[in-house]
């Protein structure tokens, strides 16, 4: 990678622009929602459908029965259109029923010679909703009976909600004949508009036709079953309908209510019309009950597509939203604040999590934040609420992968940092370390209790001084190697190679609780595995090593040292560094191989070293930069396994396998 690539690569990579672009993410989204102009504006409502299918069917008390001119009853009673002496008698046997309310959802545009009777019918039952058709693809200029105007709204408020909103107007009406229009309890509009995937959530409540307001046919006979009539409605423009003084439905800026569906088709009791016109009918079905007709023989019945269903007859819409009144279980949409103001909440979480986590935390937040969402969306609309979460949740998912890119990116970056500074110094497993855990790899320097080894090879200048480069070469790289080797296998720090001698140390960059035991182990595999070298160097004829250890615990400074960008060398420095130099160099002086301070023995602990190794006290003696003496010990493996190669020196003056002579 070119310094310029690296460059802008660290740049990218930092959490300033994480930071920025989880705003962006957020501030965009938040656009989209309050503009209304975002493609996932459908998904919100697939959404919407989806909390439907979890929450399943809701119950339907049974006050709702259909009459339903289906096949049987064209096979009796003939072709539709029938016959209106047909549906007067089908008004009379309802009403002889004890029907409590009956609404027609069949339209009836044109004049026959049967409409007086019908009228007639539907004049002694009182209980009768005729629909309104409106059209919105033409206009109508015939002239409109006056009796039509009352059933529009009676009673408006905030009527300077229109300026803003106004109501959905329709350019034509399809209204009923006279006969019926003026003995029927109320009129209503049938008018079925949906979304634009082909769903009908909405029930227009409102319809605009010459300056009169007309409500639905639902609502009229919901109200007419209430005792209630058009003047005990008041429409809150861009607000609700009260439906007297218990009931109401929210409705939005342009008069539509979300319908608030009981459940798949089928969720209703029908009855044949021709057993109705026939009076063929048990009459307890329908007694104290709404009675809805309408058309499901095929070729008739008009069909909606539900959240629950693809293929709902008409006639069972308008018996959801009459259900959902009478229940009290209205469905309104939540503020477009309450929208902006979750996407903004769980935004800012998210924005922080993006900012202070790492790549694999911040995808189990985002999860978190996404099911959160999900679940505050269920539990709205179990309230009867809609909000609009959606969004917020596309919004994680965009937001998350941009920044896990940025993350990655970064964390690559920082890895192929710190696998540049520590791979030459410890094992694969320790940068590994390093790199899940970047906060123990500093750059800085800092204090830290390690301990240090420093070995050296007795009288090397001699051998290099009488040997060819290459074979100095050679047998220093097969030492050095079995050296490093050892010091991996205990998984310390090499330091660095100076000469013919080896620094290492424990205790940084990861915090080793036994260090001081890991360096005396590695210290002894090296004594072993140097044996192991002369003896094949023997057998080769060569000339074999001796080496020096030293080793000594105490506070350093650790960190990187050198010119940044440049050549940086990750080690140790201060007096404990010193200690552990001079500790080495005095092998020489008491002809032994492995020399350890008090301070390493204190920090493995003075009974495990007794137990475990056999110890020779040498004495204090004043070093070179110390004000008080050091005491120092050699150290061997246990005399109990190692009889007759330590005899000579278990038994020499000071020497102890289980007593260190410790002052």
């Amino acid at each position: 990678m070119t310094p310029i690539i690296e460059k802008l690569v660290k740049r990218a990579a930092g959490p300033g622009t994480v930071l920025l672009v989880a705003v962006a993410v957020v501030g965009m989204f938040a656009w989209l929602l309050y503009t209304r102009g975002s493609p996932l504006a459908g998904l919100e409502w697939r959404l919407y459908d989806s909390y439907y299918a979890l929450h399943g069917p809701y119950q339907t008390d049974g006050e709702v029965v259909i009459v339903s001119v289906d096949e049987e009853s064209l096979s009796r009673l003939g072709h539709w259109p029938w016959d209106r002496k047909r549906l007067a008698e089908m008004v009379e046997n309802l009403d002889r029923a004890g029907a409590a309310m009956i609404m027609f959802d069949i339209i009836f545009p044109e004049s026959t010679p049967s409409d007086s009777a019908f009228g007639e019918a539907i004049a002694r039952s009182g209980r009768v909703v005729i629909p309104l058709a409106f059209t919105f693809d033409r206009e109508t200029w015939d002239s409109l009976d006056p009796f039509v105007a009352e059933s529009s709204f009676y009673n408006l408020e905030n009527r300077d909600h229109f300026a803003v909103y106004p109501p959905i107007v329709a350019p034509g009406i399809l209204p009923p004949v006279p006969e019926l229009t003026r003995p029927a309890f109320a009129l209503g509009s049938v008018q079925v508009i949906p979304d634009e995937d082909g769903v009908l959530r909405w029930e227009v409540l409102a319809v605009e036709y010459d300056a009169y307001l007309y409500p639905s046919a639902a609502l009229m006979t919901a109200a007419g079953y209430l005792g209630l009539g058009v003047e005990d409605i008041t429409y809150h423009a861009g607000e609700k309908i009260a439906i007297g003084d218990e009931r109401a439905l929210a409705v939005d800026g342009w008069g539509r209510t979300l319908i608030p569906y009981s459940g798949a088709e089928g969720r209703y009791p029908y009855l044949s019309a021709s057993d109705v016109v026939l009076d063929e009918f048990d009459r307890d079905q329908v007694a104290g009950r709404i009675v809805l007709v309408g058309a499901t023989a095929v070729g008739l019945y008009d069909i909606v597509v539900s959240p629950y269903s693809a293929a709902m007859p008409g006639v069972e819409k308008h018996a959801n939203l009459i259900t959902a009144i009478l229940q009290g279980r209205g469905m309104r949409v939540a503020p477009d604040g309450v929208h902006l103001g979750v996407l903004s909440l769980f935004g800012l979480f998210f924005v922080a999590s993006a900012w202070r986590l790492r790549a694999k935390w911040l995808l189990v937040s985002a999860l978190t934040l996404t099911v959160s969402l999900f679940l505050l969306g269920y539990a709205a609309f179990l309230s009867g609420v809609l909000i609009m979460t959606l969004h917020a949740q596309v919004m994680l998912g965009t937001g998350f992968l941009l920044a896990l890119a940025l993350k990655y990116l970064g964390e690559e970056h920082r890895a192929s940092e710190v696998r540049a500074l520590f791979a030459n110094y410890v094992t694969e497993r320790v940068v590994g370390q390093l790199i899940r855990n970047p906060e123990i790899a500093r750059l800085g320097g800092q204090r830290k209790r390690v301990t240090i080894m420093f070995t050296d090879i007795r009288n090397f200048t001699s051998f290099s001084e009488s040997h060819s480069p290459e074979a100095v070469v050679t047998a220093l790289n097969e030492y050095l190697g079995e050296m490093t080797e050892a010091v991996f296998h205990y998984e310390g720090t090499l330091d660095k190679y100076i000469g013919d001698a080896v620094m290492a140390f424990w205790g940084a960059p990861l915090e080793q609780p036994d260090q001081a035991r890991r360096a005396v182990e590695c210290a002894l595999e090296m004594l072993d595995r140097l044996d192991r070298l002369n003896e094949k160097w023997r057998d080769r004829g060569l000339p074999s090593f001796e080496i020096g250890i030293g080793i000594n615990t105490g506070e350093v400074l650790v960190g990187n040292v050198g010119a940044y960008g440049k050549k940086m060398d990750y080690t140790v420095i201060g007096d404990g560094v010193n200690l552990a130099s001079r500790t080495e160099s005095l092998n020489k002086e008491y002809g032994t191989r492995l020399l350890i301070t008090l301070n390493t023995v204190d920090e493995i602990g003075r009974e495990h070293v007794v137990e475990r190794y056999g110890l020779r006290d040498l004495g204090e003696m004043r070093v070179k930069g110390k004000g008080l003496p050091v005491r120092f010990y050699a150290l061997h493996r246990n005399p109990r396994e190692d009889e007759d190669e330590d005899d000579a020196l278990a038994t020499g003056p000071g020497w102890s396998g289980h007593d260190a002579g410790f002052p």
